[in-house]
């Protein structure tokens, strides 16, 4: 969540390369803390239901809000902005509240794309932001 808070901080202020090193480490943050919470010993049920909300909470920060923020930065928070960061919010709390309702499909794997993808895809277009015109680029992004 530091690298989140980090993130949105950034993008605020302008700091957009930053923001991103925040996002990446806070996909690579989320991805490590799945790992350790599967592998440990003797966590009871309750303790996996509270480790689920919260990373459901943490995860519609860090790929809904902090994303939407920062493409709103990056638009000098024009109101035509507003569109793309409700549509980026509401499709993260879309995809999170189907998760959680249904779970994993077959119970083993993922249906459709993950969150994380949203800040991976938005720091990849980012590292290109020099070869496209500032008008473009605020359309792509």
């Amino acid at each position: 969540m530091a690298c989140t808070v980090l993130a949105i901080y950034f993008s605020i202020t302008g700091v957009y390369y930053a923001a991103m090193i925040g996002m990446i480490w806070a996909v690579a943050f989320d991805w490590a803390d799945g790992l350790v919470a599967r592998r440990m010993k003797g966590r009871k049920g309750y303790q996996s239901i509270f480790g689920g909300q919260l990373d459901v909470l943490i995860d519609i920060v860090n790929y809904g809000v902090t994303p939407a923020i920062l493409l709103m930065s990056h638009g000098n928070f024009e109101p035509v902005f507003l569109i793309g960061a409700f549509i980026m919010l509401a499709a993260s709390a879309i995809r999170l509240s189907y998760f959680s309702t249904f779970g994993l499909s077959g119970g083993a794997k993922y249906t459709g794309l993950a969150l994380d993808n949203n800040s991976i895809i938005l720091v990849f277009i980012f590292l290109f932001e020099s070869t496209f015109s500032q008008g473009s680029f605020s359309s792509v992004a």
